[in-house]
């Protein structure tokens, strides 16, 4: 509201939960925090794999597991164009660089699907996490994770 009284046209605003406060195990409404439609312009979500990371021996989860909470969330706002804010999976110290290549090979083609239609904004957290040497979610961590995200982000549907 501030800054549409003060003339700007130009702006959007965006609403960007975390992936685990969507999900109804995480006792968290999210429509506590949400302001409403009126206010939003996009709504988006950060979402992780961070199965062997911020916890060593983690349950490794999809990417239609981590972000299948928020599209729910997200049917109950049809006009409202989608955002993943951050995304990022950090290595499998069992089968490095391969799992996670896999994991992006995967999220790709899921993206694809009619329940993402809506999303306009995609981000990747490129990032090496020192709170834990397992929390590698570098977007080059290996050779073939980097061949996986250069593949994902040539697909015609980021373009």
């Amino acid at each position: 509201r501030i800054l549409r009284n003060r003339g700007a046209t130009n702006v959007q605003t965006a609403f960007v939960g975390v992936a685990w406060n969507f999900d109804p195990r995480s006792d968290t409404d999210v429509g506590d925090y949400y302001p409403g439609d009126r206010w939003v312009d996009i709504i988006g979500v950060d979402g992780y794999n961070w199965a062997n990371c911020a916890n060593p021996g983690g349950e490794w989860r999809t990417f239609d597991q981590i972000f299948q909470p928020f599209l729910t969330w997200a049917e109950s706002h049809p006009g409202k164009p989608l955002m993943i804010a951050e995304f990022g999976v950090t290595e499998d110290p069992g089968n490095p660089g391969w799992r996670k290549a896999t994991w992006l090979r995967d999220a790709a083609a899921s993206l694809h699907g009619e329940q993402w239609a809506r999303l306009e904004y995609i981000l990747a957290w490129d990032n090496l996490w020192e709170v834990n040497n397992n929390c590698d979610f570098r977007v080059s961590s290996t050779p073939g994770v980097q061949a996986a995200f250069g593949d994902m982000m040539s697909d015609p549907i980021f373009h």
